[in-house]
């Protein structure tokens, strides 16, 4: 499974982008999704300066593709408060999608992660359940169709 309990946050206390990615990366080192949080924080890093991954609606998805990763992951969480994703728009985030996949695996496995995300995220209607709910369930239900 790409989202399993260990890796949903409901409440995450961060106070800005670089704090948010650390701490969903400790995430996915304790739940050994990876075996190197300062490598995959890189990538993800080096992605995020690249091209900022906030969506709008408050929505961001940070995603690495790093050696580190031992196979492909998404971690959701919700911020107890928003926080400023992208400082050129000073745009605010309050829920983010974290992915990770392998360097080896093949090229698109994240695209095709992120547009099945995405694609969920259109509806308005699971958006604002999304952003209203307290239950880790509701979310494992929710995600647990997306697909390599």
């Amino acid at each position: 499974m790409l989202i399993t309990n260990d890796l949903v946050e409901l409440n995450l206390e961060a106070n800005n982008r670089l704090e948010t990615i650390e701490m969903l990366a400790e995430m996915a080192l304790k739940s050994e999704k990876i075996d190197n949080k300062l490598e995959f924080m890189k990538q993800v890093i080096n992605r995020e300066n690249q091209t900022s991954t906030d969506l709008g609606d408050g929505i961001a998805i940070p995603h690495g593709k790093s050696d580190s990763v031992k196979e492909p992951f998404v971690i959701f969480a919700k911020l107890k408060k928003p926080i400023v994703w992208n400082e050129e728009a000073n745009s605010k985030i309050d829920m983010v999608f974290m992915l990770g996949v392998p360097k080896t695996s093949e090229s698109q496995v994240h695209l095709r992660i992120i547009s099945q995300i995405a694609a969920k995220l259109i509806d308005e209607d699971f958006l604002e359940d999304l952003r209203t709910s307290n239950e880790k369930q509701f979310i494992l239900e929710n995600m647990n169709g997306i697909k390599i």
